[in-house]
């Protein structure tokens, strides 16, 4: 063990864009396992080798810049996936509505029974059940 934690020190290691890679990876060389096409396979191997290539790196300057570069286009996508997520499946104690005037997504507590909800952003008032 001490010996593979001597051989990474100065270098680069994981991040999110070496685990999106990973899975990019997996997923083409699944697909093509299941589908038959063996081009799909061979492709998969490029993600997959430049993954293992930025974690073995000892250029941790550039590797970082990499990941920002793709922190700047994954982050907010991740954001509104987990929004929809949430809103979708909602909370234990919290539920979800929509704003019929403006479109504006109004978090509610659960559990109030009968309540009148204000839009914090068009004031429009509706009364619903939580």
């Amino acid at each position: 063990m001490n010996r593979f934690r001597n051989f990474m020190v100065g270098r680069y290691g994981t991040d999110k864009l070496g685990i999106a890679l990973l899975i990019l990876s997996m997923i083409l060389s699944w697909t093509g396992g299941l589908t038959g096409l063996e081009p799909l396979v061979v492709v998969s191997y490029v993600p997959f080798i430049w993954c293992i290539y930025r974690m073995f790196s000892k250029n941790i300057y550039v590797r970082m810049n990499e990941n920002n570069k793709f922190l700047t286009k994954y982050t907010p996508v991740e954001t509104a996936i987990k929004k929809k997520v949430q809103v979708l499946f909602g909370t234990k104690t919290h539920k979800y509505y929509k704003c019929s005037g403006c479109g504006q997504m109004i978090r509610v507590p659960r559990g109030r029974g009968k309540v009148e909800i204000a839009c914090p952003k068009c004031n429009n008032r509706f009364i619903t059940k939580t």
